[in-house]
Order: structure tokens, then sequence, then C-alpha cells
């Protein structure tokens, strides 16, 4: 139905520019081939029209200036936002409303643009006034709903150990009867096997282990005893008689408390004065009974090997026939294949391998 106006209007206006003029009902005479006329009759509704830079229907506005301009998509003029996570973080005011950011209305149901809370766990523990109200913690309204927020109460482990008076009591933490329930808050002692032999004073009543009479029970730390193996080596006189450690006849039966013996085999050939008494190995009286240290004989190993002439026949060690049967004092001999092949003279009669 447009088209169809819009060919009408054109035959229209063909016509009157052919015929050029025509008279008007007044008599006066209308100009057809005016070109102001004509824009005016046709108006300034089209593209064309509307960005030509030219005021097409004379009535003062041209262009999108032009209301009958409104409809068209360059004409429209698009109002800046302010309302995107972008636009409400970059510190401009995008929709020139002279507010920025998160002061903006149209930013404010952004997470980050959300005031500090303190209504959560974290928050109401934190002993910080995270929502800038000058109240911390379960002082501030926003934490009355948790357990440990509850007015009146100071019996859990939390309200027992955070340094305030949480029930009004005027008492804090384990000062607080209703707290000496929990381990932390249990006053210390020093009455067990391991707190009186630790060297702490674990009560603070300035006395360490046996000094603090509630050890007193304890056998160690009794006092007249010297009967123990740690009190019978502690350089002490445990027990007060004068004596201490092996000196002490209560601790004659710890075999760290035995005097010293040189009457085995080996504390009677090992040269060295075991017991005390200045005399080594064969010279001592308790070594007299092995055979090896009896006068006159030498028939041990030990007398075999000792550079000596013990039994006094003028012959010492594998010299006397009394060694004899000692492997360590048989004659050399060069008379197996590895002997006879080893390019030297075991036997020492001047003769080597198969020269021998």
């Amino acid at each position: 139905m447009l088209k169809a106006f819009w060919g009408s209007v054109a035959s229209i206006v063909l016509g009157f520019v052919i015929v050029g003029c025509s008279s008007g009902s007044d008599g006066n005479t209308v100009d057809f081939g005016d070109q102001d006329v004509l824009n005016q009759i046709l108006g300034e509704n089209t593209a064309a029209a509307c960005r030509n830079k030219a005021d097409d229907d004379g009535d003062g506005f041209t262009d999108c200036a032009d209301p009958d301009c409104g409809g068209f998509v360059f004409c429209v003029t698009v109002k800046p936002t302010e309302q995107t996570s972008a636009e409400c973080s970059d510190e401009v005011d995008n929709d020139e409303d002279q507010k920025t950011d998160c002061e903006d209305p149209d930013c404010e149901g952004f997470v980050f643009c959300q005031p500090d809370r303190e209504e959560s766990v974290a928050a109401c523990t934190d002993k910080l006034d995270n929502d800038g109200d000058g109240v911390t913690d379960c002082g501030d309204g926003g934490c009355k709903g948790f357990t440990f927020c509850a007015a009146g109460t100071e019996n859990d482990a939390s309200a027992c150990k955070d340094d305030e008076d949480n029930d009004g009591d005027t008492k804090t933490d384990c000062d607080d009867p209703d707290c000496q329930g929990f381990v932390f808050c249990l006053t210390p002692t020093e009455a067990d096997s391991v707190t009186c032999s630790d060297l702490a004073d674990n009560d603070g009543d300035t006395m360490v282990d046996c000094d603090d009479p509630d050890c007193g029970s304890f056998v160690f730390c009794s006092k007249g005893r010297e009967d123990r193996a740690p009190l019978c080596k502690d350089g002490l006189d445990n027990d007060e008689d004068l004596d201490f450690d092996c000196d002490d006849a209560d601790c004659q039966g710890f075999t760290f408390c035995q005097p010293p013996v040189e009457d085995t085999v080996f504390l009677c050939s090992d040269d060295a004065d075991n017991d005390g008494d200045d005399k080594v190995d064969c010279e001592d009286g308790d070594c007299a009974l092995f055979l090896f240290c009896q006068a006159g004989r030498e028939e041990s190993a030990g007398a075999c090997s000792d550079l000596g002439d013990n039994d006094g026949d003028t012959l010492a060690d594998c010299d006397d026939p009394d060694c004899q049967g000692f492997v360590f004092c048989l004659a050399p001999v060069e008379n197996t294949p590895e002997l006879c092949r080893d390019g030297q003279d075991n036997d020492g009669d001047g003769n080597d391998d198969c020269k021998d």
C-alpha cells in the first residue's frame, strides 16, 4: 500500500514538473518546478535526505536533528551505560552521571561492590571490625546467630581460649569454672614418674623433680637409700652414710661394683694388670693354676711364642722340643704343587721349586 502511495506521489510530482506551474485557489501562481517547493512536498524522511547535511523540508532542522529522521538507525543515539563488570571496575564514569564504578547505583549488584560484611565464622572470630561499624566479632549484630557468640555461655573450646569474658561473669577463659573441663585448662602437676624425673618445674612451685614433695612417693626420690643401679653410679651419697656409689656396701651386689679380677686365660695373657695389684699375667698369683703360667714348662702356645726360655733348658719357643707340636713351630716344607712353582725357597734349603 505504501509502495502504491509513493507511486502516486511520484506521478503527481512528475505531472507538476511537466506542467511547470499552476494556479492556486487564491489565484496565486505555484511554481512546482522550484526545488525548495518540491522538497517541502517530499519532506525529510528518507535515508538520503536524513544525511545530506541539508534542511530538505525547510523546518529548520537538518538530518538527524529533524524529528522526521528519528526512525533511522544511524540517527538513534545510544545512551552510555555503567552496568557491566568491566564498566563497574574501570574507574571511569561511563554513563556520565557523576558516579564512578561501585559508587554508581547501576553497579551495586556486583559482588565486588557489596559492602564488607561481618557475618561468617571466619569474620566473626578474626578479632577484626570487618564491616567498619566499630564492633568486632561476637559484639557485631551480624555474628549473633553463631553458637559461639550466644550470650551467657563460655563452655566450648573456642570461647575458653579467646581471651574474652563471653558469659559476662568477669572471668575469662581458664579462669572461668565453666572451662575447667578442658585439658588445656587443667592445672599443671608434678606427680608422675615422668614429670618427677625430667629436670623441670612442671607445676610452677619452684621445686624440681625429687625436691618437690609431690614426688616423694617414688622410690627413686626416697631419702636414705642407695641400693638401685642409678643411685649407685650417680656420684652422690644418697643415703648419707658418707659412702657413695660402689664404695657404699648397699651397692656391692651390682656387677659394675665388683672388684676387677685377673683369673681367666685372656686376662692372664694380655700383658695387663687387670686387677690393679701391680702384677701382670703369670706374675699374678690369680693366674698360677694355668699350665702356661706354671714354672719349668714350655708347652703352651703362649710359652712357645713369648721369646722366653720358660723351662730353663736354654731353648726358647720353637727351638724347644716341647713346642714342636704347635703348627707355628713346624719346619717349613716345599712339597706341594703350589709351593713347588711359586718361585720361592719355602723350606730354606737353598733350592726353590723344581731345583729342590
